[in-house]
């Protein structure tokens, strides 16, 4: 099977700002407009690249609530450490992959291993001879295979290596056996691997695939936004500045030189005239105060399929900001969830590499409980007036405290949540509690 590279390849262009964003060729050309204007405005168009915002923040709510991950060989700690070979931590290897599979909904990725691995665990350490991570594009795959269960038993995808001192494209492929390096249907290196499957794991965002994931969309919103302030910039340019008007005499029209007095006339020079005076007329600003206001409504959209949580500008009721809320709570926890199972199946392939037992744990949160703050605290003080039970306080203040020390180390936080316990509700108007009656 194949995928639509092509498509992949434009999700990758709208997250990174390459490609058509980079050279001007997402630009649609206007009807009879000409190459030298053309690539005039291509030269000057600007990306605003809604996507990488987008990705970006929703990648860092994940960051805030951290994995917790219980590693019992020596081992895993050193892949832990380095899990690329590139001096990486798994932390920062999982941020990048969440935002190149995040923007296209599916990736792939290979766990791979040196040649040979030393048949003694403490040289396995020192040399830290160990199996490591490699992300695959989805615009690079050529051919893939699945079994029933939607596991990968067979990819091919393009890259390059160093043969005889050059870089050369070949392709890699991977299968239950084993795996090699062409050159065309030249076979350059090939080796078996013995694992009984193929180390190459798919990630999905929908759980299918090859399919787009939530957030693709967002590159053709931000293709049509970036030939919008395209367009907006060439009216600007052409439109508004005043345009000079001067009546030329009819005893003077086969003597006057227009292009001259476009030269020298200006704000440091004086033109004298006679007879009717010259003039300045303004081109209207209709036109471009509709772009702005098409390019606010592109911008809106934008931010409803970003799943901005951001307040807006124009007020909101409570409810819509709730609904949004959970929608990125909803959004969150699904793709915490695929996180999840990826890399349990990652250390499951690990350590059939090192042939140990797996005994990892690995516990990405489901629950990231984002909400509005002040929302929040208002509704507790509202409750709290009206008498709430005591049980109702407290859990409340539990939620608003998580939801604010969301990024702060696990145990600190355990520890302040668990100081509700021994603290009173009083509400206001109230003599303090005595003696915990």
């Amino acid at each position: 099977m194949q995928l639509t590279t092509e498509r992949f390849q434009f999700l990758a262009d709208a997250l990174h700002g390459t490609g058509g964003f980079a050279d001007g060729s997402y630009l649609k050309r206007y009807p009879r407009e000409g190459d030298r204007k053309y690539t005039a405005r291509k030269e000057l168009a600007w990306y605003a690249n809604p996507v990488r915002r987008a990705v970006s923040r929703f990648v860092g709510h994940i960051d805030k609530r951290p994995p917790i991950r219980v590693l019992e060989n020596p081992l895993m700690d050193v892949i832990s450490d380095d899990c690329d070979w590139r001096g990486n931590s798994i932390g920062v290897f999982w941020h990048r992959f969440m935002m190149e599979a995040k923007a296209r909904g599916t990736m792939l990725l290979l766990i791979d291993a040196p040649a040979e691995l030393p048949a003694n665990r403490a040289e396995q350490e020192d040399m830290r001879a160990a199996p490591y991570l490699v992300p695959i594009l989805p615009e690079h795959v050529e051919e893939y295979e699945l079994d029933h269960r939607g596991l990968i038993t067979s990819v091919r995808y393009a890259d390059t290596m160093d043969l005889d001192g050059e870089r050369v494209d070949v392709s890699r492929v991977w299968d239950t056996e084993g795996w090699r390096v062409l050159k065309g249907d030249e076979v350059l290196e090939s080796g078996e691997h013995g694992l009984g499957l193929c180390p190459v794991l798919a990630f999905s965002e929908t759980g299918e695939f090859g399919a787009e994931g939530s957030f693709s969309q967002l590159a053709d919103l931000g293709k049509r936004l970036y030939n919008l302030h395209s367009e907006l910039d060439e009216l600007l340019r052409s439109q508004t500045f005043s345009i000079l008007t001067y009546q030329v005499p009819p005893e003077q029209s086969q003597t006057f030189d227009a292009n001259s007095m476009a030269e020298t006339l200006g704000t440091h020079n004086m033109l004298v005239h006679s007879g009717t005076m010259p003039a300045f007329i303004s081109p209207t600003s209709i036109p471009t105060e509709a772009y702005f206001k098409a390019i606010e409504r592109l911008q809106q959209t934008i931010d409803e399929v970003a799943l901005n949580v951001e307040p807006p500008d124009q007020a909101e009721s409570g409810l819509a900001m709730t609904l949004r809320f959970q929608s990125l709570n909803a959004s969150l926890a699904s793709f915490a969830r695929s996180m999840e199972d990826l890399e349990r199946r990652v250390w499951e392939i690990v350590a059939r590499w090192l042939d140990i037992t797996d005994r990892t744990q690995i516990e990405w949160p489901t629950d990231y409980g984002l909400a509005d703050l002040g929302s929040e605290i208002e509704l507790y003080q509202q409750m709290q007036m009206m008498g709430a039970p005591e049980s109702y306080l407290r859990e409340k203040m539990r939620q608003i405290i998580a939801t604010d020390l969301a990024a702060t180390d696990r145990d600190l936080r355990d520890s302040i949540l668990g100081d509700l316990d021994t603290m009173s509700h009083e509400r206001p108007g109230e003599p303090p509690a005595v003696g915990g009656e």
